[in-house]
């Protein structure tokens, strides 16, 4: 799922390498949340001061059940 279209307020972020990382924070509104449900295999850089300057909030999950994959999906939707 690294594909990302549109500034909008919600981003899910679910494809593990950095790219679409840095790029899930760059089309998201400020005040919008990036929400990161990936499993990173290796460590990369993050400059936190990006969050900061964007206005963007970042958040995570692990261990998600196909029914809250499912809801995250739909919330993106909207």
């Amino acid at each position: 799922m690294g594909k990302i279209s549109a500034r909008g307020r919600r981003q899910l972020k679910a494809a593990g390498v950095k790219p679409p990382f840095d790029q899930a924070i760059a089309v998201t509104r400020p005040l919008g949340n990036v929400c990161i449900i990936a499993v990173y295999a290796r460590e990369f850089e993050f400059n936190p001061l990006v969050l900061m300057t964007s206005g963007v909030k970042l958040s995570s999950s692990i261990g998600c059940t196909p029914q809250k994959i499912k809801e995250s999906l739909d919330v993106l939707k909207k």
